[in-house]
């Protein structure tokens, strides 16, 4: 499809999402609700990326209002994202029928809880965080932090760390009380004990099945009568390749709707990561081209067509029906 025809797609798209776009999201149970009406996520990673030049780490505003406009036409309705949005990024997913689910980054890779100027600089940081969002209807909720590793874990003991997230998840309430509050964890230290949030997040990278399958019980174990969200799962298609991915993504989703999974963000976004892949020997996440990380100016970004239009053509045809469920 030339680029052209893609964003007449698109925008055609934006205009039907945003006729029905959720209003303000609530749990019940198990489940999201807008209004009386269950709204299970189907989501996507966006970012992180290099800072643009209107200062902030996302596109220009021309390539995310296209991007949103995509992902609406595949039947996207939840963006995952790792920087704190500026108001125009949210009124564009606003405006394209999406809700954004906003990272705090804060130092979690240091040892935060040896200093108390560092506890306090981080509070500071997810208020701020918070308060520049502005309480807009586009926010689906926060995560206060993802993927504290392990090490940090032991070395300051998992209760001082549940502790200290708890109060990061009282700093988001006491600026946006009607928000909703995660926490993305991991199956490293899942013996943190989340129990405070509005829901259950798990990032999930497995590629056998009946593991993945395992596990996923597992965490609506340890979810209870929470909503339960897989905030990232996906593969590795810079050493598996394209097919390989497929098939993986393909029974990843079965097999977590089947196990009564509705909410989830796949990596699915072509990401010009701030510290490139090839860097770090890490692979390219689900739905991103196997070819090779591009190299770009940062702040640069592949055209739309190149981008967003290939992540979701590498789809399974069975995954793309399941969007719209």
């Amino acid at each position: 499809m030339a680029t052209v025809e893609i964003d007449k797609v698109a925008m055609r798209s934006l205009r039907l999402e945003a006729a029905a776009r959720p209003g303000r999201l609530r749990v019940h149970g198990k489940f999201f609700f807008a209004g009386e009406h269950k709204h299970f996520i189907k989501g996507v990673t966006y970012g992180p990326f290099a800072t643009g030049s209107h200062g902030a780490q996302f596109p220009e505003p021309v390539v995310v209002d296209n991007d949103f406009a995509l992902m609406a036409q595949a039947g996207v309705n939840t963006v995952r994202v790792f920087t704190v949005p500026p108001v125009w990024l949210l009124d564009a997913a606003h405006n394209a029928g999406l809700k954004v689910l906003v990272g705090l980054p804060w130092s979690q890779h240091i040892a935060f809880l040896d200093r108390a100027a560092a506890q306090a600089e981080i509070r500071e940081r997810v208020t701020t965080g918070v308060r520049d969002c502005r309480r807009h209807p586009g926010v689906f909720g926060y995560l206060v932090g993802n993927e504290i590793p392990p090490d940090i874990v032991r070395w300051h003991g998992a209760e001082a760390v549940r502790r200290f997230v708890r109060g990061l998840v009282a700093c988001v309430r006491r600026e946006h009380p009607e928000a909703l509050v995660s926490y993305a964890n991991f199956p490293s230290t899942e013996y943190v004990t989340i129990d405070f949030t509005d829901f259950v997040c798990f990032n999930v990278y497995l590629h056998d099945e009946a593991a993945f399958r395992r596990y996923v019980a597992r965490l609506h174990n340890l979810a209870v009568d929470q909503p339960l969200v897989l905030t990232e799962f996906g593969v590795d298609s810079m050493r598996l390749g394209e097919e390989e991915q497929r098939r993986i993504l393909s029974w990843q989703v079965r097999s977590a709707f089947a196990a009564g999974v509705g909410n989830m963000c796949l990596c699915l976004d072509r990401r010009v990561v701030y510290r490139r892949a090839s860097d770090r020997g890490l692979g390219v996440r689900a739905g991103r081209s196997s070819a090779p990380t591009q190299t770009l100016p940062w702040g640069g970004s592949p055209p739309i067509s190149e981008r967003l239009a290939a992540d979701i053509a590498v789809l399974p045809a069975g995954l793309r029906r399941r969007l719209r469920l």
